[in-house]
C-alpha cells in the first residue's frame, strides 16, 4: 500500500489562423508526462506483472472550422497521439522493484504471460471528429458531434489490450429564453 504522488507536467500550444473564405485554421500540439514517484519495497502491487514510474503523451491536432452559412458552421479535426514511459520495473513481492531494460529478455525479462497495465503501456491514437453548430433561430442553437478512433497498444505481452475503437455522436443545444436566462 502505498500513496501515489502522481506528479503531472502538461503542456498546449496552439495557433489559429483566420484564412479568407470563411476557413480558419488551428494546429496544437499537446504534452503530458505523469511522475509516479519512486517505488519502494512497501510499493508491491499484487496481480500485475509490472509498473512504470514515468509515462510521456504526445498529441498533434490540426483542426479546419468554416462558416458555410451566417448560421452554420462545421469543424473537420483530426488528432494523433504517441504515449511512451520509462523502462519496465517488476515487482519482487514485497522485496522492492527491479528495472527491466529489456522485456523480451528470456533470463531477465518477462514471461509471455506477464499482465501490463493499458493504462501504462505504450499506446498509438488517431481520432478524426466532425462538429456542426447551427444558429436554428434567435433563440435556439444546435450542435451535432461525431468522433471516432482507434488506439494501438503495444506491451511485452502477448495478452491484454491490443487495438481498441471508439466511436461518440452527440447532440446538444441550448435555448435562451432572454439575455439573462437560457
Amino acid at each position: 500500500n502505498r500513496t501515489l504522488p502522481d506528479q503531472r507536467t502538461r503542456g498546449k500550444l496552439e495557433a489559429n489562423w483566420q484564412f479568407s473564405g470563411g476557413y480558419r485554421g488551428t494546429v496544437a500540439a499537446n504534452y503530458e508526462s505523469i511522475d509516479r514517484g519512486a517505488f519502494t519495497a512497501s510499493s508491491a502491487a499484487a496481480g500485475i506483472s509490472a509498473l512504470r514510474q514515468q509515462t510521456d503523451e504526445t498529441t498533434l491536432r490540426p483542426e479546419l472550422r468554416r462558416q458555410l452559412t451566417e448560421d452554420f458552421s462545421g469543424t473537420v479535426a483530426l488528432s494523433s497521439s504517441k504515449r511512451t514511459g520509462s523502462n519496465w520495473l517488476r515487482d519482487n513481492s514485497g522485496v522492492g522493484v527491479t528495472e527491466v531494460v529489456n522485456p523480451a529478455d528470456a533470463v531477465n525479462g518477462f514471461l509471455p504471460s506477464a499482465v501490463f497495465m493499458p493504462m501504462l503501456a505504450d499506446r498509438n491514437r488517431d481520432k478524426v471528429r466532425l462538429y456542426a453548430d447551427w444558429q436554428a433561430s434567435k433563440k435556439l442553437t444546435l450542435q451535432f458531434t461525431a468522433e471516432g478512433g482507434k488506439d494501438s497498444y503495444s506491451s511485452p505481452s502477448t495478452y491484454g489490450l491490443q487495438d481498441t475503437r471508439m466511436n461518440h455522436f452527440g447532440i446538444d443545444f441550448a435555448y435562451a429564453e432572454s439575455f439573462n436566462w437560457n
